[in-house]
């Protein structure tokens, strides 16, 4: 299942998604976001497209009675053309005004139900994909869509509500009065669908050489200035080695950008020379017509007039909706492929984690790798022991914890059972259920101090949890809004230390109600005799679970009821302290080079 998604990952990006199908795959989530708004800007649109068409038939209406007015004719003529001209005017500011007013709001909806969906998405993906350098790609890419996933079916949807209208009630008007000015009025749309189409195939290729590119730079700059690194940056002497590299990558993505908008601009110069070459065009004709006496001069005014608004359209059409769709199709198509990837799935079965967890010749590899991280590993987790899995660095702990737990899945012909369950076979939600778990890498959640406990809304013992790890949120010079603390200084807040951290991290592995809990090697920031006495506690409170330590430090495995010693990715020997310390081998060899620091 796994394999399968990361082939997905990678090969989906050659097969080209067309506007219909991204058109038809988009346009549901806008609706389902705003539905009532949705149908209501619509409505507008076509009754405000449909407005500025009439504009022609009103124009003619007035002009000719000016015409005869001031040929001789009867004033009173002129009071129902120039009220139905006042009257279209106010109309059509009006609904302008509206249109525009609802559309903001529109998009914003959107683009939020989109964000929802790509954040729905990557936590369907099979976490080993996320060790794919290809699907980080597709991520960033993915983004890139987000903003321009709006784009795409609401300008589209705004041609088929507000153009389309305009266009049909002005080919009317045209036809009727000459079909030779309505054939070069369609002729004038030519170079826009011609620029589409270069547009579309331009930015296309250019999304995909961007998306390595732009993570790159993304990556440099948070070396330069993100919190994480900007010390080590600084202290280091980084700055300047860091700026280069950013600059190169920078100025490689404004290269290839170039590159495309040279293409792009003499292709639509031009094109546009050819729509120009329609506009005289069209001038030619209605002159033509008019000292021929084949049309009034309330019929030539009012298509004059309104020549210089429909190239107007014309080019808001090319450049603004038709332009801006072409040219961020690439990323669209990226995000919709993304949407569209297979997400690791299975049965929604129960699974029974208060028994024995059962591990059959499990093997695992990372995607690129040129070996097995985990290899052949068969062993049995006995319900309520305390297991300690050590070895040397790279000998494949945490990977194998990782399994044991569901996050990774392993390699054909292996199994990891639980409950008489094949985790493989079961939605990812499920083969979590019941398992907590402490990680080295502690998650600083910018968020206060009850939430970073609470992070999966359980609600509980909040301070319970806390104290079982040894912080007490009532300490006013560590927490001084108790509960309410924010733990971060970008929100006005307050910071902690890396083990006060790894404390928090902790107590939120504690306070989710779980049978099987991990810990894998959560006291990395904490001296060797304070983890010694963390572990200690934790045996303690873990009595009735099913515990895993993952550590290289050797002190702290003795509270352990079974140490499993991995080499390589293989068992190298599984037992008590006792009995592998008389064994004398890999274990005896680690413990007595750490054993001062225990002394």
């Amino acid at each position: 299942m796994s394999e399968d998604t990361n082939v997905n990952a990678v090969s989906h990006k050659v097969n080209s998604i067309s506007y219909i199908r991204m058109f038809f795959f988009l346009l549901p989530r806008l609706l389902k976001a705003a539905p009532v708004m949705s149908i209501f800007i619509n409505i507008v649109g076509v009754v405000h497209g449909v407005s500025h068409a009439l504009e022609m038939f009103v124009n003619r209406y007035l002009f000719d009675a000016v015409t005869a007015a001031a040929g001789g004719g009867a004033l009173d003529g002129l009071l129902a053309p120039v009220l139905a001209f006042g009257i279209l005017y106010v109309s059509k500011t009006f609904l302008n005004g509206l249109h525009n007013f609802l559309y903001h709001p529109w998009e914003q909806k959107s683009i939020g139900a989109i964000r929802v969906a790509l954040s729905e998405k990557c936590g369907q993906i099979d976490p080993i994909d996320f060790e794919n350098p290809e699907l980080l790609d597709d991520i960033n890419k993915a983004k890139e869509g987000v903003m321009n996933a709006f784009v795409l079916p609401a300008n589209l949807v705004t041609l088929f509500t507000f153009y389309v209208p305009f266009f049909i009630v002005s080919a009317a008007f045209l036809f009727t009065l000459k079909p030779l000015l309505l054939l070069i009025m369609l002729a004038m749309f030519v170079p826009a669908v011609l620029m589409l189409v270069v547009r579309t195939k331009l930015y296309s290729k250019l999304e995909e050489r961007s998306a390595p590119i732009r993570r790159k730079y993304e990556y440099f700059e948070s070396a330069i200035c993100g919190k994480e690194s900007f010390k080590e940056t600084r202290l280091f002497g980084a700055f300047a080695f860091f700026k280069k590299l950013y600059y190169d990558s920078l100025m490689l993505l404004n290269k290839e950008m170039w590159k495309t908008e040279k293409k792009t601009v003499l292709t639509e110069l031009f094109l546009r020379l050819f729509m120009l070459s329609g506009y005289f065009g069209m001038l030619y004709a209605l002159f033509y017509y008019l000292m021929r006496g084949e049309i009034s001069v309330g019929s030539f005014a009012a298509v004059f007039s309104a020549l210089g608004t429909l190239c107007m359209i014309i080019e808001e059409i090319v450049v603004r909706h038709l332009g801006n769709i072409a040219k961020d199709v690439g990323k669209v198509q990226n995000l919709v492929r993304f949407l569209k990837m297979p997400a690791r799935r299975g049965s929604d079965e129960y699974v029974d984690r208060s028994g024995d967890i059962v591990l059959e010749n499990v093997s695992f590899r990372y995607p690129g790798a040129a070996e097995d991280a985990v290899k052949g590993v068969s062993l049995t987790i006995r319900s309520g022991e305390t297991l300690a899995i050590v070895g040397e660095n790279g000998a494949g702990k945490t990977t194998l914890m990782r399994l044991i737990c569901g996050i990774y899945l392993p390699a054909p012909g292996g199994r990891v059972l639980a409950g008489d369950k094949d985790l493989s076979t079961v939605e990812p939600g499920r083969a979590y259920a019941d398992t907590s778990a402490v990680f080295q890498r502690v998650q600083r959640y910018q968020m206060t101090l009850h939430d970073n406990i609470d992070i999966g809304g359980l609600g509980g013992d909040v301070t319970g949890s806390l104290h079982k790890a040894d912080l007490a949120p009532t300490d006013a010079s560590l927490f001084p809004d108790g509960l309410d603390t924010m733990l971060s200084r970008e929100f006005d807040g307050v910071d902690l230390s890396g083990g006060q951290w790894q404390r928090v991290s902790i107590a939120r592995g504690l306070h989710r109600p779980s049978v099987l809990i991990l810990l894998d090697e959560p006291t990395a920031a904490i001296d060797p005799i304070e983890e010694a006495r963390t572990y200690e506690r934790f045996a303690e409170l873990s009595k009735d679970q099913t515990s895993i330590i993952v550590t290289h430090r050797m002190g702290s495995v003795k509270i352990a009821d079974r140490i499993l010693v991995l080499d390589a990715g293989r068992i190298d020997d599984i037992g008590t302290h006792d009995e592998l310390m008389q064994k004398g081998g890999l274990y005896a060899t680690m413990w007595q080079s750490q054993a001062q620091w225990y002394a």
